[in-house]
């Protein structure tokens, strides 16, 4: 464990990633969602955005990636979108600026913005597609499917290119050919796989630890129909093997030991290592904020997260994937609002995330190794 204190450590921190919150409001009910506050209407101020750069330019990379996150982005509205995107580039113009979005909201004068501003947008869609309009629903209980499809067609008839983003359920598996020929049809550039996992507000699973060869099988079906149906998407979780084993091994280091990720939401409270932390109450570490933009700057909130409880456990838990875990070169030990909802400590290991995404999906395309370089 790393025992020195904070102030011997270099706090001349340069931040790539960084997970904004416009809002916790959101205009659906996921049945899985893990944020608490999606009622809370609260838009992030045009001050906290703008001290937050002002104050702490210099410890951002000049092309850190923005990422609109936990919460829905796009209900905050076009003009002050706009507005948000506008300041960050006047900040930072060579920045990355990110959206995960489920495009119920998407329309013409949107794809105008995302390309002025040069947004990356992820859309969260299901599949199999029934599966979306059972889990995806607004508020008064109807399905959103027909709104993020009809979203989804607006960005390709203006040749905006863009990524999905999934949750995958327990049924959900038993479909792999129809999934591949949804995502053609829908035609995304990348598309990434989650579960229904335990998190924040979401208590409850439809995997079993045991479902490992279910979700084996389902992944070697998925590669299969990709290949035999000649989709053209890619699949994150395939890109992420291969970049990983360009990697040396000796060369590895933990998203504890190596994290440049901050997290601000709406109110200016600042975070670490995860932007899934930010909604999250525990018993052990009670929240996760470190500091408030206009008050605190970055180092400062950050030389706070150095000397708690919350660095000194996930440090811990990341010794203990390295040591134990064959595939800490893949994973780095993350998944730390996994860790806490599951095992009650970031002093901890696997999650079923591990368990399922990360071990499953990597035994396979270890297999598989020769043939997808």
């Amino acid at each position: 464990m790393d025992n020195r204190p904070c102030n011997s450590i270099n706090l001349n921190k340069h931040f790539g990633k960084l997970a904004l919150q416009l809002t916790p409001l959101c205009n659906l009910d996921c049945s899985y969602c893990y944020l608490a506050n999606r009622k809370d209407s609260k838009l992030i101020d045009f001050t906290t955005i703008n001290e937050l750069f002002v104050a702490n330019s210099d410890n951002f990379l000049d092309d850190v990636e923005v990422l609109f996150h936990f919460g829905e982005p796009l209900v905050v509205g076009v003009t002050r979108f706009s507005e948000i995107c506008k300041l960050i580039r006047l900040h930072k113009p060579d920045s990355i600026i990110s959206l995960q979005t489920n495009g119920v909201l998407i329309d013409n004068e949107w794809v105008k913005v995302f390309r002025e501003y040069r947004v990356n947008v992820t859309v969260s869609v299901d599949f199999p597609l029934e599966m979306h309009s059972r889990n995806r629903r607004s508020w008064s209980g109807r399905s959103s499917l027909n709104a993020v499809l009809k979203g989804l067609k607006c960005l390709r008839q203006n040749n905006l290119s863009f990524s999905i983003l999934s949750v995958l359920t327990k049924e959900a598996i038993k479909s792999p050919e129809k999934i591949v020929k949804e995502l053609m049809l829908i035609g995304p550039r990348i598309w990434g796989i989650n579960i229904d996992e335990v998190e924040g507000l979401n208590t409850a699973t439809s995997w079993k630890s045991t479902d490992t060869e279910d979700f084996k099988n389902f992944f070697e079906s998925i590669l299969k129909y990709h290949k035999s149906l000649s989709a053209n998407f890619k699949i994150r979780e395939v890109d992420r093997f291969l970049e990983a084993s360009k990697i040396s091994v000796h060369k590895k280091a933990g998203n504890v030991t190596n994290s440049d990720y901050v997290s601000i939401d709406a109110y200016g409270r600042i975070y670490f290592l995860s932007p899934e932390l930010c909604d999250l109450q525990s018993p052990r570490y009670h929240n996760f904020s470190f500091g408030r933009i206009g008050r605190d700057s970055l180092l400062t909130a950050f030389s706070k997260y150095l000397a708690s409880i919350v660095y000194r456990d996930a440090l811990v838990g990341e010794q203990i994937c390295k040591s134990s875990c064959t595939y800490f070169e893949t994973c780095g030990s993350r998944f730390f609002a996994n860790k806490v909802c599951e095992n009650g400590t970031l002093r901890s290991s696997e999650t079923l995330v591990c368990k399922l995404v990360i071990k499953c999906i990597t035994d396979h395309l270890q297999f598989l190794s020769s043939d997808i370089k």
